[in-house]
């Protein structure tokens, strides 16, 4: 549910490039100069980060306001940033995100048993 009393705006934004029509990264961001962000994102990419797949490997690539609304901070821009990544999937395009955005309760649960299980084979390995 959004805040209307907030004066912040949510903004999500997608990346892609011409040369590799399949690949988008889908991402969300409060900060009120999408430039700033998109700009962290190819200096992330450039130190190794590889997040974002092939899209700034040429110049043919850029970021796209999809949707920006006044109050859409917090957790319920992470689920509509959630809403873009799973539309993205479905249409079977290669979504470059190396986390997903926002993950449900089942999820979050299902994430926390697995790097259970992983440290305690690790434990025993190591044992």
């Amino acid at each position: 549910m959004k805040n209307n009393c907030d004066n912040r705006w949510g903004k999500i934004y997608t990346i892609t490039n011409k040369d590799f029509p399949t690949q988008v990264y889908v991402g969300s961001t409060e900060q009120k100069y999408l430039a700033k962000r998109k700009y962290r994102h190819k200096w992330e990419w450039a130190r190794g980060n590889m997040s974002y797949g092939t899209l700034f490997t040429t110049d043919k690539w850029e970021c796209k306001i999809m949707e920006m609304e006044q109050g859409l901070v917090g957790e319920p821009l992470r689920m509509r940033e959630r809403e873009y990544y799973d539309n993205y999937k479905a249409q079977g395009l290669d979504v470059c995100n190396q986390n997903v955005p926002w993950s449900t309760p089942e999820e979050k649960k299902a994430k926390a048993k697995l790097a259970q299980k992983n440290w305690y084979m690790k434990k025993k390995m190591l044992g």
